[in-house]
């Protein structure tokens, strides 16, 4: 991952880590396109194409 990726809001509601079950903190934003405008400590910043910036630690989240 690199400054400038696309990426994509994903659902991850359902899936697991080992036994831990995943959840979305932000099911508003399942679907939601967005570009990583920087990456601090090894945890990218994504900004929406609706402007939303959220951190990635906040939600789920692949390449475009």
């Amino acid at each position: 991952m690199k400054v400038g990726d696309k990426v994509v809001i994903v659902k991850a509601e359902g899936c697991t880590i080992g036994k831990l079950p995943l959840r979305d903190p932000h099911p508003e934003h399942i679907g939601k396109c967005g570009t990583i405008i920087k990456i601090e400590d090894g945890m990218p910043h994504i900004k929406l194409d609706d402007g939303t910036e959220l951190e990635g630690y906040e939600c789920w989240w692949t390449k475009r």
